[in-house]
């Protein structure tokens, strides 16, 4: 999708240049038959015409673990683990000291990150 964003992108960027646009209401208005052009020359139709899409059956509760990202950390002597560029530090009530070597399980979903305890 990324290369087919960047090649819309670029060609866009060409035949605004091509046609002579030089206000932002040309602009603007350009894009529409610029679309209807680009999908008459590089449409596909689809090899199989079925539907793909499944409906989904179960809770609300359980789509944010299907579509978020799991990665796993091991927390350090001092309950530290680094994510994304950051150290965090876990917050015990007591010592804390048997969860050094323990793991922690990072939760991240739409660019947010929510660490938890594995279990």
């Amino acid at each position: 999708m990324e290369r087919a964003n960047q090649t819309l992108q670029d060609r866009l960027i060409n035949e605004i240049r091509l046609s002579n646009i030089n206000s932002i209401e040309q602009a603007e208005a350009f894009p529409p038959g610029f679309m209807i052009r680009y999908n008459r020359k590089f449409a596909v139709p689809p090899g199989d015409k079925t539907e793909a899409h499944r409906p989904w059956t179960k809770t609300v509760d359980d789509l944010y673990p299907a579509l978020e990202r799991q990665e796993e950390r091991v927390l350090s002597k001092s309950l530290t683990f680094s994510y994304g560029g950051t150290k965090y530090c876990v917050q015990t009530w007591g010592p804390g000291t048997s969860m050094r070597g323990g793991k922690v399980v990072v939760h991240q979903l739409d660019g947010t990150a929510s660490p938890r305890s594995p279990g």
